[in-house]
């Protein structure tokens, strides 16, 4: 459970494309969980604990590229039927529809949390996972202003020709896919495979697992969705959920619960504005172990629970 458990939290913690070294968990000490914790809600508020779980149990393991050499012929073959493709990239990768601008906030459910928001000085931009950013099928409130372009306006995302600008990622899929390279390409070429086509296939499984319908069945065996409610499957282990939070979430600030109704008011602490006591670990790492956070859903806000 030590090796399973480290890998995962590697997977979890490296949003699906890189690999990283072991995280040495060494002791069998109690789980610092705050009070009231519920897994459930830890993840329904953390998609990423889920999905990182099944990708641990695909790729066994392994680094993210040389699990997808040795399965790119028949990942590209199953997200050949769009449908499916639209299921992993929506249901299982937690992808938004609709496309963002890197170089701005975060839409939607996105907009307000700093896990997903990079401020660097007066900038902001936006990361959500290995997710295209021109959304699935869907265009952006800014992608679809070019159609009316005013050129003395400020616009500069409409600069350059249509191509230039993002696109929805169902309309170039297939023909990506077409030139998804084979086990043998060299590291270059399989280097310049879209990043969020390798995303895709680290959820699908070696091809021993069978046709689409019985990969379907195997990733419902963790999780499916039913609108927006996860149903787990037998596979799913929550305990693997509760040591997650206990070695990563609490330090990076994950919220681990929705906020109570009437809790938050204009005296409470944002996650963002929340530094004393809040140690810098270098990069973008910081370990905000003094505080646990929760998610309010009426302004998809962090907020400091105590």
């Amino acid at each position: 459970m030590k090796k399973e458990l480290s890998v995962f939290l590697c997977a979890a913690t490296t949003l699906f494309l890189s690999s990283c070294a072991d995280m040495d968990v060494t002791t069998e000490e109690r789980l610092d969980l705050p009070d009231g914790f519920n897994w459930r809600e830890y993840v329904d508020i953390n998609r990423d604990v889920a999905m990182s779980q099944i990708i641990l149990n695909i790729t066994g393991g392994v680094a993210a590229d040389t699990y997808l050499r040795s399965t790119a012929s028949n990942c590209a073959t199953l997200l050949s039927d769009n449908d499916f493709a639209s299921d992993i990239y929506l249901k299982y990768a937690s992808c938004p529809n609709p496309g963002w601008f890197k170089n701005s906030k975060c839409p939607g459910i996105y907009a307000n949390r700093d896990d997903y928001n990079i401020v660097t000085g007066n900038n902001t931009t936006c990361s959500i996972g290995g997710c295209w950013s021109g959304g699935w099928d869907e265009l952006s409130d800014k992608d679809k202003e070019c159609d009316d372009y005013d050129w003395s306006g400020d616009k500069p995302w409409c600069e350059g020709d249509a191509t230039d600008r993002p696109r929805t990622l169902v309309s170039f899929l297939q023909d990506s896919l077409k030139r998804y390279p084979t086990a043998a390409a060299s590291p270059s070429q399989f280097g310049r495979i879209l990043p969020v086509i390798k995303m895709m296939c680290l959820f699908i499984p070696k091809p021993d697992v069978g046709n689409r319908e019985a990969v379907k069945q195997y990733l419902k065996s963790y999780y499916s969705l039913d609108g927006n409610t996860i149903v787990y499957g037998n596979r799913f282990d929550s305990t693997l959920v509760s040591q997650h939070y206990h070695v990563v979430g609490r330090y990076d600030g994950k919220p681990y619960k929705y906020c109570e109704p009437g809790s938050i008011n204009a005296g409470s602490k944002e996650k963002a504005n929340t530094l004393d006591g809040v140690v810098f670990r270098g990069g973008r790492d910081y370990d905000y172990g003094k505080y646990t956070f929760c998610l309010n859903k009426s302004d998809d806000k962090i907020y400091v629970v105590k």
